[in-house]
């Protein structure tokens, strides 16, 4: 259970990287930010999807990035396709994270996203596929608040 922990951890530190710096189609993430390492579609898709987006709007995100509060919320060692671990997350902002263009320095607004500045609750699924744990799902859940 803890290197599905592990992964998820590592999965949201990289992922984060990746955020301040995307990258366009055809390029490579540095070594820090590659977050597939820990990843397996849908999630892993989706945040490529999300950075070359940012990238084309020449946009990185500046900040600092909430802090993690992980707990074990259910397991499956024996689930069927794969063991699964599924995770909350309890994110504390610690500031604003969010992004800004790269050429003139100004804020961006992300369509639909907020300004967060209370505890807010991930959920997040953790597979093992032979031997290896990644991050198969996260959804933030905006609304609400979740206790650290």
């Amino acid at each position: 259970m803890q290197k599905a922990i592990d992964a998820y951890e590592a999965f949201d530190r990289a992922s984060n990287k990746a955020l301040e710096n995307p990258v366009e189609k055809g390029e490579s993430l540095t070594q820090e930010a590659d977050f597939r390492k820990w990843s397996f579609d849908p999630v892993e898709s989706e945040t490529i999807v999300f950075l070359h987006v940012l990238a084309s709007y020449d946009a990185e995100f500046r900040g600092s990035e909430p802090q993690s509060h992980v707990k074990v919320d259910e397991v499956s060692l024996n689930g069927s396709p794969y063991p699964l671990v599924k995770l909350i997350d309890c994110h504390v902002p610690q500031g604003l994270f969010v992004p800004y263009n790269r050429e003139t320095g100004k804020r961006l607004k992300l369509a639909g996203a907020q300004d967060l500045e209370e505890p807010y609750r991930s959920d997040i699924e953790v597979i093992n596929v032979k031997g290896r744990w990644g991050v198969r799902s996260a959804v933030a859940q905006h609304e609400g608040t979740c206790q650290p």
